[in-house]
């Protein structure tokens, strides 16, 4: 298994170095050079009672390039995640949390039409007004959920990247990745036996292409009967 870092910044740079191999192929396929993950300890804009672990939003890779200074190899998926709200809200399991969080919302770039805006594509962006908000608010980019693109298709990206990250020795399992009661899913190990052995089947494949893939029927149907639960979809 892999030794995960006591360090926050050093965890992060664990992960972003696995990240960045582990979707070599979807990176290269976006014109993307490497994922990059902002912590907001190290933005100085946020207060650490800001309510959310993680967070993703295709213009990230402008908005944060000044902080992420030295380590910027060119564009890519980036994501924030509230290192003070993970740590105090982690405990024993912070760091878990911390890789599970990374693996939620890395989900969310994957799902989302493109891995990075283009309009990052030039030079560094200014955040945008209250752009807490604006990123907490995005409408989902699954039509079929309410719940800010927490739907099928970042689900099923979710068990396939956990998957993956356990194949390469990280000690990480599903319910640092998803919460299930939060998203009012009825069991995240329902959902990874509903894949059967795709998991295993694509290990090779491209992320940004699975979700291409129809799903199989069982991870439809138990996804319906979750949909069909929820009272505010």
């Amino acid at each position: 298994m892999k030794t995960i870092a006591a360090d926050f910044r050093e965890l992060r740079a664990q992960l972003e170095v696995e990240f960045s191999d582990l979707l070599a192929p979807d990176l290269a396929a976006n014109a993307a050079r490497a994922v990059y993950i902002v912590l907001v300890s190290e933005t100085a804009i946020l207060s650490a009672d800001a309510d959310f672990s993680g967070l993703h939003e295709p213009s990230m890779a402008g908005w944060f390039r000044d902080i992420i200074g030295p380590r910027w190899k060119g564009l890519g998926p980036t994501i924030l995640l509230h290192d003070l709200h993970i740590a105090e809200s982690g405990g024993d399991t912070s760091h878990e949390l911390f890789v599970g969080t990374a693996i939620h919302e890395l989900a969310h770039a994957l799902s989302s039409p493109g891995l990075y805006s283009r309009d990052s594509e030039s030079d560094a962006q200014p955040l945008p007004d209250g752009f807490v908000n604006v990123v907490a608010t995005s409408p989902g980019l699954d039509n079929q959920s309410a719940r800010h693109g927490h739907g099928v298709a970042w689900l099923r990206l979710c068990i396939h990247l956990t998957h993956r990250m356990q194949a390469r020795g990280w000690d990480i399992g599903l319910p640092f990745v998803i919460d299930r009661v939060h998203y009012g899913y009825q069991s995240t190990s329902l959902y990874r036996r509903a894949l059967n052995d795709e998991v295993t089947q694509l290990a090779s494949t491209p992320l940004t292409t699975i979700k291409n893939i129809a799903p199989p029927q069982p991870f439809l149907d138990l996804w319906n009967s979750d949909l069909a639960a929820w009272p505010d979809v």
